[in-house]
């Protein structure tokens, strides 16, 4: 902590003002052993209520290492984490008409309490400063062969190690056009998210980047709803995200089902017990149920027989099949043959040539 006084009076100057007097002040100490304000990663400027905030509690630059608080709330940790947020880049995270109305996480404003809140950042935030990253899933609906559907845990669980990569995620984010995505988080009360009191335990929705731009809320799904997007990312077709079930355990999980509704409704898909109740009616997947989850996962089915002469195709309702390749490479003058373990060959006739009536002179 390093106090400086300055001569000014600051009773009603702009705090930007008075942030300034005070950086000067600070350096004039620092500079004699080769340091500023700008050596240190961050720096808090706490400054008298008196000076002008402009309703604020506290300001920061995006992205920067400055941040400046009214005396009253410098130790309040929600406003600081809120302003660091600011510093790595984040701005405000918005609900309905208010550009700070996501209280369910930091860039809102949840709290101006002195011990809180507890609460993390919402997925878009999360998802930019990559610390779950393990556990990021990119979904998008129109280049996907599958629906998305797994289970989401929320920040608690990931922290105490009970979430396991590949089968949990913390963060989904579903591509739509335009500049922003779609984020999905559970939003667990429990851990560093136990302080959590705007819409707990439910499924949220959020609109925004990967570049910490503004985020807003878009829903927020309770165990055993849906948000439904009509026309989705412009084109005709509606996208469905279910919270299909919720369950508690290590770790305690959301079972969440995204899908595009083809014309005959998005329902949940039943728990599997074995991989003949994960029948897709494809016959180009391969369909596998975990047991320990109840999720079924469908996979393409590789059709390559081995053999370098036969062409391999699957359709979807009679599978794999194998033509025999022709190998014709359209030369009279070649002989056309094919071995299984390279495939086609085609070996020049000696003295063979074409004339210009088409007749084969050899």
């Amino acid at each position: 902590v390093l106090e400086v006084k300055i001569d000014t009076n600051v009773i009603g100057m702009a705090s930007g003002s008075a942030v300034n007097l005070v950086t000067t002040a600070a350096n004039s100490i620092l500079n004699p052993i080769g340091l500023s304000v700008t050596s240190f990663k961050q720096h808090m400027v706490i400054l008298p209520d008196s000076v002008s905030w402009g309703g604020a509690a506290a300001w920061a630059y995006r992205p920067g290492t400055q941040s400046a608080f009214r005396s009253s709330y410098a130790d309040h940790m929600g406003v600081q984490v809120h302003e660091f947020g600011h510093n790595v880049g984040l701005l405000h995270s918005g609900y309905g008409t208010g550009s700070y109305n996501d209280h369910s996480c930091m860039q809102g404003n949840p709290s101006y309490g002195n011990n809180g809140p507890e609460v993390c950042w919402n997925g878009p935030n999360s998802y930019t400063l990559g610390w779950y990253k393990d556990y990021h899933k990119d979904f998008d609906p129109f280049n996907s062969n599958d629906p998305f559907h797994g289970r989401l845990v929320g920040v608690g669980d990931w922290a105490d190690d009970e979430a396991v990569v590949g089968t949990h995620y913390v963060v989904v984010k579903i591509s739509q056009s335009g500049s922003n995505d779609l984020f999905v988080m559970y939003n667990r009360v429990e851990g560093p998210t136990k302080g959590v009191i705007f819409f707990k335990n439910e499924v949220m929705v959020v609109e925004g980047g990967t570049d910490g731009r503004q985020t807003w809320l878009q829903s927020h799904i309770p165990a055993g709803g849906e948000y439904a997007i009509e026309n989705f990312s412009g084109q005709s077709r509606t996208l469905v995200i279910k919270n299909c079930r919720q369950e508690a355990g290590a770790p305690d999980y959301s079972e969440v089902y995204i899908a595009l509704d083809d014309g005959t409704g998005v329902e949940c898909p039943a728990e599997c017990t074995d991989d003949d109740s994960c029948d897709d009616n494809d016959m180009c997947t391969v369909n596998t149920c975990s047991a320990e989850l109840g999720i079924c996962t469908f996979t393409d089915l590789v059709c390559d027989d081995g053999d370098a002469c036969t062409d391999d195709v699957c359709d979807p309702i009679t599978g794999c099949s194998h033509t025999k390749s022709t190998c014709d490479d359209g030369d009279v003058c070649t002989v056309d043959s094919c071995v299984a373990e390279v495939g086609c060959s085609h070996e020049s006739i000696p003295n063979c040539a074409v004339m210009e009536t088409g007749q084969v002179e050899l």
